[in-house]
């Protein structure tokens, strides 16, 4: 492993980053998210790419636009919608554009459902830089999006539903909402995501869909308080497997919005 990954694995597991992460989670709500999260903001180091900070960034404005939409609307925003029939309609990516990209929100019909003609055209219009696309992956179809929301009965949506703050008792520092998966095959419109409990905690792991990316060795994290981590893959070394079996722990538990589960013990 490259001292690069050394270095974030670190930062990864610094318990004192995660309990100055509870403290501002409580000053999002009480003082408002946009001072919150740009002193959450990890900072760029020479060492990264610019690739690799774009796509942290893009993550970033991504938990960002999920707060302003709880505010707005009174909940996070769900997976995907659904209409009387209980039939999947829109994305919680198309959701967010009403605070991402206002003008590209504007020109989605949303009387139609997400693989309407009108609405399939539509998603080749979002651009290569934009808020849902890494920098590094160069998918085979570049409307694809590289990063999904973490789905289950237990995790940050249920599906068609919008979770409440008071709902996520393991606390908003600890929960991941979205994470990076490059390339993950969903074009970003459409309503699928992550299903936890269907997906691997491994990291790029090549036979079940999980978090992986075109980093070197490492992919994404977003948790619900807007933090960004790099979650790495531990290189040959005398602990490795140790690192590797606590890093998958470490997600399983970061999954649920209620486990109860005591993460601390994951950040010695």
């Amino acid at each position: 492993m490259t001292d690069e990954n050394n270095t974030d694995q670190r930062m990864e597991t610094d318990p004192t980053r995660r309990t100055s992460r509870s403290v501002w989670a409580g000053a999002i709500m009480l003082f408002g998210i946009a001072a919150a999260i740009a002193f959450l903001l990890p900072r760029a180091t020479s060492r990264e790419s610019p690739t690799r900070i774009q796509c942290n960034r893009n993550l970033r404005n991504i938990g960002l636009a999920i707060h302003r939409y709880s505010i707005k609307y009174g909940c996070f925003p769900p997976a995907y919608t659904v209409d009387k029939q209980g039939r999947r309609m829109h994305s919680w990516r198309v959701l967010l554009l009403e605070f991402l990209d206002p003008d590209l929100y504007a020109q989605y019909d949303f009387n139609r459902p997400w693989n309407a003609p009108a609405n399939l055209v539509f998603a080749k219009k979002m651009k290569k830089d934009g808020p849902y696309r890494c920098p590094t992956e160069e998918p085979k179809d570049p409307s694809w999006t590289s990063y999904v929301m973490f789905v289950g009965p237990t995790a940050f949506s249920n599906g068609p539903n919008g979770r409440k703050y008071e709902e996520i008792t393991d606390g908003l520092a600890n929960t991941v909402a979205v994470v990076e998966m490059s390339p993950s095959g969903i074009l970003w419109t459409a309503p699928y995501d992550l299903n936890v409990s269907e997906m691997s905690f491994e990291i790029n792991d090549p036979d079940r869909p999980g978090l992986r990316s075109c980093h070197s060795g490492c992919a994404n994290v977003l948790f619900v308080d807007g933090y960004t981590q790099f979650f790495g893959t531990p290189g040959a070394t005398t602990d490795a497997e140790e690192r590797r079996k606590a890093q998958v722990e470490s997600l399983k538990a970061m999954a649920t919005i209620n486990g109860g589960e005591d993460v601390s013990r994951f950040s010695q």
